[in-house]
C-alpha cells in the first residue's frame, strides 16, 4: 500500500509503501506493460543498436512488471524480440507522464530525411511551434538545415545533399502529368467535392514562400510496450516452462506472447496483430466466464 499522492492522473507519483493488503481473486489476467529497460535488454540485432533515448506513449503506472513477477511464478516467456515501437514520436512540450510522447502520422506533403544518410495551422500544431524544443522554423531552406543541425548539434546535414529531396518532390507538383503515386494519390482525392472542400489541401510546391515558412520536425522512437510475453494455451491460461497451464493465470493481447500468440511472425504490423489480440481477449473472456 502506498503514500498518498495528489499527482494527477498518469503522472509519476510516489512509490513509499506505508502498509500492506493482500487481495484474493479467482483469476488473474495480464494484458500490456511497457519498460525501456527491458526494451532495450531484449532488442533484437536485426534492429540494431537500441536507441539512447526513447519517449513513452504509455503513463508512468504502465510499468511492464507483470511480466517479471509472473517470470517468477514460473511463467514461460516467449517472442521478447519482437517488439513494435513508433518512429514518428513527438515529445510532448506540456507533458502528463516523464518523456510523454505524441505520435504525429506524416502528411501529403512531408518529406523523411535521414541525418546519417540523407536523401493555415491547428492550434495544437501552432503550440507545438510556439512551445515545443523539436520544431525548427525557417523561411528558407538554408536557415532550416542550419536550424537542424543546431538543434541536434552533429552538424550531419549538407544542404546540398537536402535540397535535391524537395527540389524533386516540387517537380511533382507542378507537373500535371506526373506518375508519382502520391501526387497522383492528392489529385485523385481532390476529384471528390466533399474531400477537395474539408479534407486534401490543394497541391502546392514545398519550397514555395508563399506557402511558408518550412518547419522541420525531430522524431524520436516511441515505445508503448514491452511485447513480447506470456505463453498460453488455447483457453488463454499462462504455461510453466514444463507446458503445464498455471491454475487461475491468463494473459491475452500483447502480453500474450507479441500480439496475441506472435500468428504474424515478423511480419506483423499494428492491425494485423490488433485480429489477434482481440481474439485472446474474447478466448480469456470466455474462459473466465465458463470458471464462474
Amino acid at each position: 500500500m502506498l503514500e498518498p499522492d495528489a499527482a494527477r492522473r498518469g503522472a509519476p507519483s510516489s512509490r513509499s509503501p506505508v502498509g500492506s493488503f493482500e487481495l484474493r481473486a479467482q483469476a488473474v489476467v495480464i494484458a500490456i506493460g511497457g519498460n525501456h529497460e527491458q526494451v532495450r535488454k531484449w532488442w533484437p540485432s536485426r534492429l540494431g543498436t537500441p536507441p539512447q533515448k526513447m519517449i513513452t506513449g504509455v503513463p508512468e503506472y504502465v510499468d511492464g512488471r507483470m511480466r517479471d513477477i509472473a517470470t517468477d511464478q514460473g511463467v514461460r516467456l516467449v517472442n521478447r524480440d519482437r517488439m513494435w515501437h513508433y518512429r514518428e514520436g513527438l515529445q510532448n512540450w506540456d507533458p502528463v507522464w516523464p518523456d510523454h510522447a505524441i505520435r504525429i502520422l506524416p502528411g501529403p506533403s512531408s518529406v523523411w530525411l535521414d541525418a546519417r544518410a540523407p536523401a493555415a495551422r491547428p492550434g495544437p500544431v501552432q503550440d507545438f511551434m510556439a512551445h515545443g524544443d523539436e520544431f525548427v522554423i525557417a523561411d528558407t531552406l538554408p536557415e532550416l538545415v542550419d536550424g537542424m543541425n543546431a538543434l541536434t548539434g552533429d552538424d550531419l546535414l549538407e544542404l546540398t545533399e537536402v535540397e535535391d529531396i524537395p527540389r524533386a518532390r516540387d517537380h511533382e507538383m507542378t507537373n500535371p502529368y506526373s506518375k508519382d503515386a502520391q501526387a497522383m494519390g492528392i489529385r485523385s482525392s481532390r476529384r471528390y467535392l466533399g474531400d477537395k472542400i474539408t479534407r486534401i489541401a490543394k497541391p502546392h510546391r514545398i519550397l514555395d514562400p508563399a506557402h511558408g515558412p518550412l518547419i522541420a520536425v525531430r522524431r524520436w522512437i516511441v515505445t508503448r510496450k514491452t511485447l513480447g510475453g506470456i505463453q498460453t494455451d488455447l483457453a488463454g491460461r499462462a504455461m510453466r516452462a514444463d507446458g503445464q497451464p498455471i491454475p487461475g493465470l491468463y494473459a491475452a493481447g500483447e502480453a500474450a506472447g507479441f500480439g496475441g500468440g506472435g500468428a504474424h511472425g515478423y511480419n506483423a504490423l499494428e492491425g494485423t496483430f490488433l485480429g489477434g489480440c482481440l481474439f485472446t481477449d474474447r478466448t480469456v473472456g470466455r474462459s473466465l466466464a465458463k470458471a464462474l
